[in-house]
């Protein structure tokens, strides 16, 4: 089992200072200076072809993985998929925990939790949007949604809505 860090900044003017700091102790550090707003990031890559099972990926804040909701999930996934586990410094820790059944078990339920507070977050922003240009309209699809409990197709249209600005 090793610990591997993972450290983005979104331009090659920020510093990686903060989260190398954070990061000390960790086996090996893979760290990008591009954007969050895809995937196609060369450590990142790299980094989901160097886990293996039992390793712990951490990260400082999750959105340094991604800015969406389907990227997180799509990473989130590589790493599971591979038996490895994410710890996100910035969410209670699994820290302490040796067992790694027992740490893959808290994973496997923390993701489903921290990708529902990423949707959550998303229609928030969605509903104080809509509501600040009073556009009935899209109330009509968001209640639309909730009252047929879409909650991916409400994610996707918050992931439009957000891409598109």
């Amino acid at each position: 089992m090793s610990k591997i860090g993972y450290a983005r900044v979104s331009s090659k003017e920020q510093n990686l200072d903060r989260q190398l700091e954070a990061l000390q102790g960790v086996s090996k550090v893979f760290s990008d200076k591009a954007s969050g707003a895809t995937t196609e990031r060369p450590q990142l890559q790299a980094m989901l072809d160097y886990i293996r099972e039992g390793d712990i990926v951490i990260v400082t804040e999750l959105d340094r993985l991604g800015r969406n909701n389907k990227d997180l999930t799509e990473i989130m996934n590589a790493i599971q998929q591979k038996g490895a586990t994410l710890e996100v410094l910035n969410l209670p820790s699994m820290n302490g925990i040796e067992d790694e059944n027992l740490r893959q078990l808290i994973n496997n339920l923390e993701v489903p939790y921290t990708i529902l507070n990423v949707i959550v977050g998303q229609i928030t922003f969605i509903l104080l949007e809509w509501r600040n240009k009073e556009n009935e309209k899209n109330w009509d699809i968001v209640r639309f949604y909730i009252n047929n409990s879409n909650w991916r197709s409400l994610a996707d249209l918050g992931n439009n809505s957000i891409s598109k600005k």
